[in-house]
């Protein structure tokens, strides 16, 4: 919302940031969901990786997994309209197994 709104406090400055952002809904509901599919990793994957590679490399590739999960959803939003998917039905739920197997996968070689 920060990035959406930047200083706006009134309504009308809410409503004006909201109307100059929608030309970009796509890239922000890519970095919404990039940035949910990453959090879910650092609850569920992190202590995987971490015993798998230890503390130093998982810290230092924070950062890298971010990204990862990122262009993992962007070329998610190259295939299929993000908005149309169901995130708490079956094929929301798969897709973010599937990015958090694979990035756990990647990071863990």
């Amino acid at each position: 919302m920060d990035k959406l709104l930047g200083d706006a406090k009134e309504f009308k400055e809410c409503e004006l940031a909201l109307e100059h952002a929608a030309p970009t809904l796509l890239e922000t509901l890519a970095t919404l969901f990039g940035n949910y599919i990453y959090e879910r990793f650092c609850s569920i994957s992190y202590a995987n990786v971490l015993a798998k590679i230890g503390p130093d490399r998982v810290e230092a590739s924070m950062g890298d997994i971010k990204d990862y999960i990122s262009s993992k959803v962007g070329a998610i939003s190259q295939e299929k309209d993000l908005g149309s998917i169901n995130w708490k039905g079956t094929e929301g739920v798969t897709l973010v197994n599937k990015i958090l197997q694979q990035t756990e996968s990647v990071f863990t070689v």
